[in-house]
């Protein structure tokens, strides 16, 4: 009988030491998501640059707080201190630095660290959105939200973006590397990369050094997996221009001419849709577009019959930007508008003077 229950209790310890390994093993994993988390967290919180104004507080000593300017090194200056490297850092972080230098003067010193005023993470917007301008960033943003407190692209616009990224405002490359190694040490200018390919004398030449992106509008404001991709980190020193949508104009007979934005491609077709339609009296058969060859400032003619294509029985032209779309009038559309106007207005005239007899004679009875 005790043997047996000697193997029992035997199995029960096993079975808990394998649970509670089980246990501690799954700790671990827990423990590195919520330290990827709080990196994640980490990295979207605004680092201080140069040109930032800093209020630092001393809890309990205010004739320590003081305002302090980052400056184009990096560091700020604070009294019976060696200069800080406050650049790369977070407000918490550079508390943190902060405090660890005070325990010579402090015991248990307590810092808090404000922006005051942010002015190291420039970037612009423009062309033709609602409010261009110089925007400064407080916290890593989106392409997408930029453009709204752009105002959003407006009626002009055509259907792509451009941003241009340089390497001046590359300041912290790489934060957390930084951070890890505490050599924090970049001073804003050429990358690395680009200083060794221009004493290499490959780029030498080059006036700028940094990347051009092109990005469809549609693309980002569809709300699609497009848009997502689409929908990039803006990085300080970033200008984005909207260019206006190229144009071809339209005349002649259609319901409203003028000019039509050419935001994707468009057909002779849809530009007519757009222009409201044809008068009656316009010649669908003898639409003329005047289209500028490359490289020169005349203009080839080409004749095209609406109605051909329309019934499928001619190709749809595309339309170029600069092409002027001119609809003629029919001479004998109009001769037999104007002598059915002429008629009706005969006509309408006779039925009044009968009405006015007829009214005389009825009276005068």
């Amino acid at each position: 009988m005790w043997q047996k229950v000697t193997w029992s209790a035997l199995r029960a310890s096993v079975a808990l030491c394998v649970l509670a390994g089980g246990l501690r093993a799954q700790q671990p994993s827990a423990e590195v998501a919520g330290d990827l988390r709080a990196s994640a967290a980490g990295e979207q919180r605004y680092r201080i640059g140069p040109g930032d104004l800093l209020d630092i507080r001393v809890f309990g000593h205010p004739e320590m707080g003081r305002e302090a300017r980052v400056d184009n090194g990096g560091r700020i200056r604070i009294p019976f201190m060696d200069e800080i490297r406050a650049a790369c850092l977070t407000e918490v972080e550079l508390s943190k630095v902060i405090e660890d230098k005070l325990k010579k003067y402090l015991r248990a010193p307590q810092v808090d660290v404000l922006i005051k005023d942010y002015q190291s993470q420039p970037v612009a917007v423009m062309g033709a959105v609602s409010h261009p301008g110089r925007f400064l960033l407080q916290r890593r943003v989106r392409l997408l939200e930029l453009l709204a407190l752009a105002g959003g692209a407006n009626t002009n616009a055509g259907g792509s973006l451009n941003l241009i990224r340089g390497k001046d405002y590359d300041f912290c490359a790489n934060p957390a590397t930084a951070m890890a190694t505490g050599s924090v040490d970049k001073t804003p200018g050429p990358s690395k990369d680009a200083a060794q390919a221009g004493a290499a004398g490959d780029d030498s030449e080059k006036l700028f050094d940094g990347s051009f992106v092109t990005i469809n509008l549609h693309d980002l404001l569809g709300g699609t997996p497009s848009a997502n991709a689409a929908n990039i980190y803006i990085e300080p020193g970033d200008i984005i221009t909207v260019p206006e949508a190229d144009q071809v104009f339209l005349t002649g007979g259609v319901m409203r001419p003028g000019p039509i934005p050419l935001r994707q491609a468009t057909t002779l077709l849809q530009a007519i849709g757009i222009a409201g339609g044809f008068y009656p009296d316009a010649a669908k058969k003898r639409i003329r577009i005047l289209r500028q060859l490359p490289g020169s400032q005349e203009r080839k003619e080409e004749i095209y019959d609406y109605e051909a294509i329309e019934k499928r029985k001619a190709k749809d032209v595309v339309l170029l930007a600069n092409d002027l779309i001119e609809v003629p009038s029919s001479t004998a559309k109009s001769m037999g508008l104007r002598v059915a106007s002429a008629t009706l207005e005969t006509r309408d005239h006779s039925s009044v003077a009968d009405a006015t007899r007829v009214c005389g004679a009825d009276t005068v009875g």
